[in-house]
């Protein structure tokens, strides 16, 4: 210890004169830090200006927290290090020896952070080691090590790994994008992956997604994210969301049939909700348009879009009943939506128009609905289906036959 701070001493010989520089030297190498941050202290009082002073009370600092036993209390000793090393580099700046003391603040502190660090992870990564008092002790360290190191990914990540064990996903999220605020730009895309599971995890989806597109282009192509992404957007029925993700998806990846069943079926539900409130609209006379109205153009494009998906998977996968079952169903809802908006518009040639429509998803509902109720294991939503066809129609006889097998099959 003596050499050490000997060596310190002799590489701040430049420095003004600084009588309390002796003293503090002395309680460090005797181990008494109270002493010699007493001492410290005076000096600083007595010549601001003096850089090496500043040092010795940073030095003080390291050893008090290396000698803390209290793992929370260490975090203050380290600040209170960082900011006597930082005064030390703006006196050298200022006093034109930038430099002479950089190697040995950057040893002490990067030591420090590597103490901490590995303390954190050697929690989190143990099996055995999952409980409350556990995780607090991680955070402490870790807390600690990001503040020595700002720039350090691995240091953010297991912090964050901590608080979401803590079941604090706020803290969680907040640590990741801190980190983002201070890492290297090439590790920018493993903590939006990051961001984004955690943003998922506590349903923010709009950040999640965000996050999702910020990443590198192998980064998203982990099918986990993504499809968690698309079930959260299914499940709270965000067709929006769900479609503008799966299409993306689908960039990358044209063949694959999962999303574009979700396209499919998520353009089928935008469609209909936007073709209903035009309807809505037109029956409050807020609308007096329909062909140049932009709810229909828009909502006859992702009628277009839903059908020909469809019409690829049924191509792809003929014997696959659900999709033809899927398919009719769609077609049945256009059916009834389309022969709703007839009936309701004015105009005679934007009836006929939207009648001929609706005609030709009748025919393609009853077809395939037909079939499939014909082949299927399970018809029961198909009988379903073509009984509420045939009642619309006034196909009683039709619509009965459905009924008796239905109630034969109860």
């Amino acid at each position: 210890m003596a050499s050490l701070t000997l060596a310190f001493g002799l590489f701040f010989a430049c420095s003004s004169p600084n009588p309390f520089v002796e003293d503090t030297k002395s309680y460090i190498d005797s181990g008494n830090y109270r002493m010699a941050l007493q001492a410290a202290n005076r000096g600083v009082a007595d010549n601001p200006e003096n850089a090496e002073i500043h040092y010795f009370k940073g030095l003080v600092h390291y050893r008090m927290a290396e000698a803390e036993n209290s793992i929370s209390a260490k975090l203050p000793h380290y600040q209170q290090m960082g900011s006597s090393f930082e005064t030390v580099l703006k006196l050298y700046e200022e006093q034109g020896t930038s430099g002479r003391r950089t190697r040995e603040l950057t040893y002490l502190r990067s030591n420090a952070w590597a103490t901490e660090h590995n303390a954190g992870a050697t929690i989190i990564n143990d099996e055995n080691r999952r409980s409350l008092n556990d995780l607090r002790v991680a955070v402490d360290h870790l807390r600690s090590a990001t503040y020595l190191l700002p720039d350090s990914v691995s240091s953010h990540m297991l912090l964050s790994e901590a608080y979401l064990r803590l079941n604090d996903s706020q803290q969680a999220l907040r640590i990741l994008q801190e980190s983002l605020e201070k890492a290297p730009k090439n590790k920018a895309g493993k903590i939006h992956e990051r961001i984004a599971f955690v943003a998922l995890k506590i349903g923010n989806y709009d950040l999640a997604m965000n996050s999702y597109r910020q990443m590198d282009d192998e980064q998203r192509r982990d099918p986990n994210l993504a499809h968690g992404l698309l079930n959260m957007y299914q499940r709270n029925q965000n067709h929006e969301k769900a479609l503008e993700l799966a299409r993306e998806l689908l960039v990358n990846d044209r063949d694959n049939s999962a999303y574009q069943q979700i396209v499919a079926a998520q353009s089928h539900q935008l469609s209909m909700i936007l073709y209903e409130r035009w309807l809505e609209g037109y029956q409050a006379e807020e609308f007096l348009d329909f062909s140049d109205n932009n709810l229909i153009i828009e909502a006859r494009e992702l009628e277009t879009e839903s059908l020909s998906t469809y019409r690829i998977l049924v191509d792809r996968y003929p014997d696959n009943t659900e999709l033809l079952g899927l398919s009719g169903i769609v077609h049945q809802n256009f059916f009834f939506m389309k022969d709703a908006i007839s009936k309701a518009l004015v105009s005679e040639t934007d009836a006929a128009l939207i009648q001929e429509e609706s005609e030709y998803h009748k025919e393609n509902a009853l077809n395939w609905l037909t079939e499939v109720s014909e082949i299927a294991e399970e018809p029961f939503r198909y009988w379903e289906a073509l009984i509420l066809i045939h009642s619309h129609l006034g196909n009683e006889e039709e619509a009965n036959k459905y009924i008796r097998l239905m109630e034969s099959a109860l």
